[in-house]
């Protein structure tokens, strides 16, 4: 009777320590240094509030700054330096006291947004910690920020947007900057170069506008894009830095007052038609524009041409092919130029003036 009871405790025991190893049976822990929800911080109070906590990682969004225009207290977020991970965005908008973003260092994740607005204060953005690849990347109108450094580590992005930061000259911090599977956006009234952008190889929609830049070299790696967007450059006298790009969905070149050439797009062969973006070529209010000149190599283009109001355009002939060979397929519209030509008489080579 007593071996019996032996074996049946030793059984029992083999049973429990089987059950103690059985991740099902034991669950890890949530670590304590995780928030979970969105998280808001309005005030210098807040930020040091919740950086008492010394929370490793948030799931959810992180807001630092105001969320409904009103500017904040905060100069300093230098407590959150053990975050390391953002499983939604980061916000940081609306502090005209904060001078740095050091306090960032740690973190390596954000799962879905950054985005820094208006922060006046802002000279640059450094602090911010080895974060390779992120969603949306925008940031706009910070009145002193001079250059993006503290973003040398991000390779990726869905969308990069910079907007109306007053004293930007470059985006020096972004050389590393390889994918945008969005769009591209620039607009601004000091950004003299986008020499930063010599690392990106992919883009899928290009928009820049802006008052300063005379040529558009660090886009020399683009080869192909949809949608083509330059418009109101006040500065731009060539498009250097297009010239890789080899295949197009849709081309706006539109009031730039100082374009004299647009032969930079020689590289363009290859039109593909997209049913969710309009198939046209517009080239309109550029009046210092006298030639097509680089848009003589593309072929397989339908669609619509507008060429309009460039007021000392008087050479078409870099359109005879893509208007004869596209025949019916393509509409064209030309009407306040040094030279209107119908289509028929490009077609029969009566192209130029």
């Amino acid at each position: 009777m007593k071996k019996l009871l032996l074996a049946t405790l030793a059984m029992l025991a083999i049973a429990c320590s089987s059950d103690n190893n059985d991740p099902e049976n034991n669950p890890e822990p949530v670590e304590d240094c995780i928030y979970v929800g969105n998280i808001n911080l309005m005030s210098q109070a807040d930020v040091d509030a919740f950086a008492a906590h010394h929370y490793c990682e948030i799931k959810g969004d992180l807001n630092i700054g105001s969320i409904d225009a009103v500017a904040t207290n905060i100069t300093n977020i230098g407590g959150l330096e053990s975050l390391k991970s953002i499983s939604g965005s980061l916000i940081i908008e609306n502090n005209p006291q904060l001078i740095n973003l050091h306090g960032l260092n740690s973190l390596v994740q954000i799962n879905n947004n950054l985005f820094i607005h208006q922060n006046s204060a802002l000279t640059n953005l450094e602090g911010i910690g080895p974060v390779k690849k992120m969603m949306s990347l925008d940031i706009s109108l910070n009145i002193s920020l001079q250059n993006l450094k503290g973003l040398e580590n991000v390779e990726s992005v869905s969308d990069f947007g910079v907007s109306d930061n007053d004293v930007l000259t470059s985006l020096e911090g972004v050389e590393n900057l390889t994918l945008i599977d969005g769009s591209l956006g620039i607009s601004g009234k000091s950004l003299t170069s986008l020499e930063a952008l010599h690392s990106l190889s992919e883009v899928e929609n290009i928009y820049i506008s802006t008052t300063s830049l005379i040529n558009l070299k660090g886009l020399e790696g683009v080869s192909g894009v949809k949608e083509l967007y330059i418009r109101f450059n006040n500065s731009l006298t060539t498009l250097e830095g297009l010239q890789g790009i080899n295949t197009f969905t849709s081309l706006t070149i539109v009031q730039n007052p100082t374009l004299a050439s647009i032969s930079h797009l020689s590289g363009l062969t290859l039109h593909q038609p997209d049913e969710f973006t309009n198939n046209n070529i517009r080239i309109d209010f550029n009046f210092m524009l006298p030639s097509l000149d680089g848009l003589q190599n593309i072929t397989g283009f339908t669609g619509d041409i507008y060429l309009q109001k460039n007021i000392i355009l008087k050479d078409f002939c870099a359109i005879r092919d893509i208007v004869t060979y596209g025949g019916n397929t393509i509409s064209l519209y030309i009407a306040g130029n040094l030279y209107d030509p119908l289509k028929y008489q490009i077609i029969a080579g009566n192209c130029s003036q």
